[in-house]
């Protein structure tokens, strides 16, 4: 599936809200990661769960 089909609508809001998380400085984190390896949705994680640093 392309990359731009994934993202649907949101697309380039996506994008520039991740320039500018990365020109930020700060470690971006997540806890789990999609087979595409976006950061996953957090729902059905234990509270336990470590956040992972991501890219």
């Amino acid at each position: 599936m392309p990359f731009e089909a994934r993202r649907g609508l949101a697309g380039a809001s996506s994008w520039a809200t991740l320039d500018i998380l990365r020109d930020s400085g700060k470690p971006m984190k997540h806890l789990s990661l999609t087979k595409w390896g976006d950061p996953g949705r957090p729902q059905m994680l234990g509270y336990a769960t470590p956040r992972v640093l991501w890219r």
